[in-house]
C-alpha cells in the first residue's frame, strides 16, 4: 500500500486493487467493504468488468470525476480519473460504491453507463 497524506493531521492509505489498460485502480476509502455489503452476490470478476467497461468510455474524456453506472446491477462506482502525482501516469481512484437507490454527486460527476455483466463467478475475498 502507498501511504498518502490527506492533511497534516490525518494519514490514509490507498490500496491498489486492479490494473486495467495500464491504469492502476486504487481503493482510497472503503470501496471493497461497501461492495461486499451492498452487492454480496457479485463476484470480483463482475465488478472488474464494470470498472473496465467504464474506463473504456472514460478514456474519451479529460481527467475528472465520474460515476460508472451498471445497467444490469444498478451499481454506481464513484471514480476519480487523474494523473498520479508521483509517476505521471494515469490512475483511477475509487472511494466508494453506491447501491441503485443511493444518489450522490459531490463533484458534478459525469455519469458513465455501462452494459450488463455476466454473473459467472463467486465473490472472492
Amino acid at each position: 500500500m502507498r501511504e498518502i497524506k490527506k492533511d497534516l493531521t490525518e494519514k490514509g492509505y490507498w490500496k491498489k486493487i486492479y490494473t486495467a489498460f495500464e491504469v492502476d485502480v486504487f481503493d482510497s476509502a472503503h470501496f471493497l467493504e461497501r461492495t461486499k455489503e451492498r452487492f454480496p452476490n457479485l463476484s470480483w470478476i463482475n465488478i472488474m468488468q464494470v470498472i473496465e467497461q467504464g474506463l473504456t468510455k472514460i478514456f474519451h474524456y479529460p481527467p475528472g470525476h465520474f460515476v460508472i453506472i451498471s445497467k444490469s446491477t444498478g451499481m454506481r462506482i464513484a471514480l476519480d480519473y487523474r494523473q498520479d502525482r508521483h509517476t505521471d501516469k494515469m490512475i483511477a481512484v475509487i472511494p466508494t460504491v453506491l447501491s441503485p437507490d443511493m444518489t450522490f454527486k459531490k463533484f458534478n460527476d459525469k455519469e458513465i453507463f455501462v452494459e450488463g455483466i455476466e454473473r459467472t463467478a463467486i465473490f472472492i475475498d
